[in-house]
């Protein structure tokens, strides 16, 4: 190692040339290893970079082109964090030295999830792993992004339709579907059911979205116009249940049709997709028992709209469109009252995918394979595309 004054001095270099060049990382040509850094240092790292939010995501590093003993951080595929607050010494290899590589380069494209376990909800997890849940009542299963292994996170309570996870308390949450249920799980605890809840006359409880600002998680139901706020405790679990009626430009198609889907959140409001109409909603997040007024966004039609996520890092919208096996890359208006279509993303391994979650500069899409023959008996896989 080099005399850490020099590294210190090599770091703020590293840190000016990410603000002015905002380069990927990388590996560098040339041997180098990484002093250990504070969690605050990771997250000045991160605000340039965009990944690190929590202690859980300053997994590890990758060294910086050109800046042999500098080291931008990333997600390792071996995290090596301590719960201490510092971070080990990664050096490069020999080999990584003489043919550099994007950490991702071998990372699977499409990973193979089992068969029958009918995917439909995904969410990105902690550090390189997603959750994918699973229409067959099966255990949400965890899958790590860099090698592929799946691995039962939780045990199987039923049907699990969108997933959402929490890093600020390592909950993840659960849409029931038609069991009406909402399910909190302790992934601290090995995946451990931490509560459970009936949402009062659900019909189909599709997908959640968590805004620990105010701690609520929010479920859509899509027989309804109604959709719920779950009160959190401080370690997550359902407190009081409350119901939201969708106003304003929301129409209520009839009674079977399917219409409010997926849930995202953008600043201090929420955004629902509307499948019989293709179409976005916006309104302002509430808090408690209300009529929203839902404004319909305007500028792109938006048929089988299903799964959306907001990358706060870029400002776009994801919009999975399932039966159409594209996604719709949307850039929304400050108001949230209109928007205009970037690009359209599509890929050969895409069968009606569903729902979507954001990791570093991919998209993890699972593959739902609706009207498929024999559902039960057919594989099901998680497909990577370049966001």
């Amino acid at each position: 190692m080099r005399p850490s004054a020099v590294i210190r001095a090599a770091l703020a270099i590293a840190l000016f040339a990410m603000a002015s060049a905002g380069a990927q990382a990388q590996e560098n040509e040339e041997e180098c290893a990484c002093e250990a850094v504070s969690f605050a240092q990771c997250l000045a790292f991160s605000g340039v970079d965009g990944e690190c939010s929590t202690f859980s995501d300053c997994v590890g590093y990758v060294c910086a082109p050109g800046a042999p003993i500098t080291c931008w951080i990333t997600e390792a595929t071996v995290p090596i964090a301590t719960q201490s607050g510092s971070f080990g010494i990664v050096p490069c290899t020999a080999v990584e030295a003489s043919n550099p590589q994007p950490l991702w380069a071998a990372w699977p494209s499409v990973i193979e999830i089992g068969t029958g376990v009918r995917l439909e909800g995904i969410t990105r997890g902690p550090g390189t792993f997603v959750y994918v849940g699973s229409l067959a009542g099966e255990p949400i299963r965890s899958v790590d992004v860099t090698d592929g292994t799946v691995s039962p996170a939780t045990p199987a309570l039923g049907t699990t339709v969108g997933l959402y996870y929490e890093p600020s308390n390592r909950v993840l949450y659960a849409a029931g579907g038609p069991a009406g249920q909402a399910y909190a799980f302790d992934m601290s605890n090995g995946g451990a059911l931490l509560s459970s809840v009936v949402l009062p006359g659900s019909s189909f409880v599709n997908d959640v979205v968590v805004d620990s600002t105010v701690g609520i998680a929010y479920f859509t139901n899509s027989f309804s116009n109604q959709l719920y706020g779950v009160q959190l405790a401080a370690n997550g679990a359902f407190g009081a249940v409350f119901q939201i009626t969708l106003g304003g430009e929301w129409v209520q198609p009839p009674a079977g049709t399917f219409a409010a889907n997926g849930i995202d959140k953008v600043g201090n409001s929420l955004i629902v997709a509307k499948s019989d109409v293709g179409a976005l909603y916006s309104f302002a997040r509430p808090t408690s028992a209300t009529t929203v007024a839902a404004v319909r966004i305007t500028g792109v039609d938006l048929p089988n709209c299903d799964g959306i996520r907001h990358d706060p890092s870029t400002g776009l919208m994801y919009v999975v469109q399932n039966r159409l096996n594209k996604v719709a890359v949307l850039s929304l208006s400050p108001t949230l009252d209109s928007a205009v279509l970037v690009r359209e993303i599509m890929s050969p391994q895409f069968d009606v995918p569903t729902t979507v979650a954001v990791y570093r500069d991919f998209l993890y899409l699972p593959n739902a394979r609706f009207g498929a023959e024999n559902p039960g008996s057919i594989e099901y896989s998680v497909v990577r595309v370049p966001k």
